[in-house]
């Protein structure tokens, strides 16, 4: 609903808009949809899936050992989550981890089996499109999972995506490629900037003189469950970390998803009135200030996380607290102005029709309780919810 772009539409229409709905029902055994074919063209447009956050794996660059994406990568290794996190340091480089195509099978103990993504591509392959893969495409290749560092700053992935869009520009022959893009969570930030600033920095984008080629033109961005305006569930996360197996799962740890820069990007700021204290009254909290992370203690800033920090044996790419502190400055003034770009209109823009297909009926977290306590006062911080 935090969607300011024109032409903003609900579900009608479409083979992707279709099959996204179907693919968001929780795996039900659902006959495939009868397909369209682009009126007027001789080949259809592509449709390019773009998942969310840990939707990709990722394996080390120098070993080829994959560290996400596997069943194995759920339970082990109790490392805290460190072998994901990112350098926040040059002089410190750790594991460099790079893209290794998106999730569609999980399996455990060689029992437990999960499909991801497989039905989804299983919807589109039975109705006529061609699976092909988005780094080597073939002309006649109109289907495509984007493999992205979920990790990293959106504006980073968007130009990933434009690079990879004009390369499949140029195998098909077009002059223009049109495109359909399905975008899952914190794939719609870096596709809502992708559709209106291209592969442009930060920078260039802010400053209205640069211009996005014209090679590149989103017909249908489809948004499935999106936090358009950001959530404060990215915040709880940062604070408690995430695990995903119950009781013998591999822990992330707060100081591990610190270093995500995709996820300040998914802070809430649509809003000013975030934060109550235990008396339900108004605080005025700042959450792109540095400050008021170390006063209520998010983060790398909570006690446990503080003093695993203070370990002897902790990863040098997690750098010294002021280097952390540093790098939270940075991450936050580029999350704050990532979302005053997607809020406002961008230059030559208006020809993409946009769809939002949401879940409801699921708490969603709408606010923060602020309670202060200690001779230090300092806060702990309970989560309100709300009906989505």
């Amino acid at each position: 609903m935090w969607l300011r772009e024109p032409r903003s539409r609900r579900v009608q229409l479409g083979p992707a808009i279709l099959v996204a709905a179907i693919w968001g029902a929780a795996g039900s055994p659902v006959p495939p949809p009868a397909m369209e074919t682009a009126r007027g063209a001789s080949v259809r447009p592509p449709v390019v899936f773009v998942t969310g956050m840990t939707g990709v794996g990722l394996r080390d660059a120098a070993t080829g050992k994959s560290v996400w994406g596997k069943g194995k990568n759920l339970i082990a290794p109790h490392d805290r989550g460190h072998g994901l996190a990112r350098s926040l340091t040059a002089s410190h480089a750790g594991p460099q981890l790079l893209p290794d195509g998106v999730i569609l099978e999980l399996r455990l103990f060689g029992v437990i089996r999960k499909k991801i993504n497989q039905q989804l591509l299983d919807l589109f392959v039975d109705n006529g499109y061609r699976f092909g893969d988005l780094e080597h495409p073939t002309p006649t290749d109109d289907f495509f999972f984007f493999s992205y560092d979920w990790r990293q700053d959106n504006v980073a992935s968007a130009a990933r995506l434009a690079d990879q869009l004009e390369q499949l520009r140029r195998t098909r022959g077009q002059e223009t490629l049109q495109v359909n893009l399905i975008c899952q969570s914190n794939g719609a930030h870096l596709c809502r900037y992708f559709t209106k600033y291209g592969a442009l920095v930060l920078e260039d984008a802010e400053s209205g003189r640069a211009r996005t080629p014209n090679t590149l033109t989103v017909e249908k961005l489809i948004l499935v469950g999106t936090s358009n305006g950001g959530s404060i569930r990215a915040l709880r996360e940062m604070n408690r970390g995430r695990k995903y197996v119950d009781a013998i799962g591999r822990y992330w740890a707060p100081e591990t998803l610190f270093t995500f820069l995709s996820l300040y990007q998914d802070l809430p700021s649509y809003t000013t009135d975030l934060f109550v204290d235990e008396n339900g009254r108004p605080m005025a909290v700042d959450l792109y200030d540095v400050e008021n992370w170390k006063r209520f203690q998010w983060s790398i800033y909570g006690r446990e996380t503080s003093r695993q920090l203070d370990r002897a044996d902790l990863p040098p790419w997690f750098g010294t607290a002021a280097e952390r502190e540093t790098f939270l400055g940075r991450a936050l003034d580029r999350a704050q102005r990532f979302h005053g770009l997607l809020h406002r209109n961008a230059p030559d823009f208006g020809a993409t029709r946009y769809y939002l297909i949401n879940n409801m009926g699921n708490d969603t977290p709408d606010r923060r309780i602020g309670i202060m306590r200690g001779w230090r006062r300092a806060a702990t911080i309970a989560t309100m919810t709300t009906g989505d």
